[in-house]
């Protein structure tokens, strides 16, 4: 079994793909759902504070299991193209997202994260047939630590 970590806003349900439907991602253009999760809690903290301005507030964590017997497709580092890790990411590797999708080849996508590469994160299709063969977890309140950032004030 395969155990993936992911942290979003107090409320929003782990497992739909809506806010990355919603906005796009690194692996996926806006309008194509996927849920986004990391090998560890830390760095699923990395990743959200790498896109956060100040520190986020309302934030769970919900632990993933893919069962072994569920095809998981890697991507490796070195056949990825110039400036994948881009802050702003490229088209490219929204295309690959894409292929990986339509294709339903698996259903999930391990990839290099742009914040640290020798870690890897998930790519989830909410879509595929195999999605019910994942179990998410309950949501647990998941805090930052203040002295990470700055905390934002209204």
């Amino acid at each position: 079994m395969t155990v993936c970590y992911r942290l979003c806003w107090q409320g929003h349900a782990a497992n739909s793909g809506y806010g990355a439907e919603k906005r796009g991602g690194r692996w996926n253009p806006k309008g194509i759902p996927v849920i986004y999760a990391a090998a560890t809690v830390s760095l699923a903290a990395l990743e959200i504070l790498a896109n956060s301005a100040f520190l986020p507030q309302d934030y769970t964590a919900t632990e993933i299991q893919i069962p072994t017997e569920m095809h998981i497709e890697y991507v490796a580092l070195d056949s990825l193209p110039r400036d994948w890790d881009a802050p702003v990411p490229i088209s490219e590797t929204k295309d690959i997202g894409a292929r990986w999708i339509q294709q339903q080849r698996s259903g999930v996508l391990c990839v290099p994260s742009s914040v640290s590469p020798t870690e890897r994160n998930f790519v989830i299709n909410p879509r595929h047939p195999d999605f019910p063969l994942i179990t998410f977890g309950s949501p647990r309140s998941f805090k930052f630590d203040p002295r990470l950032k700055a905390v934002h004030s209204a």
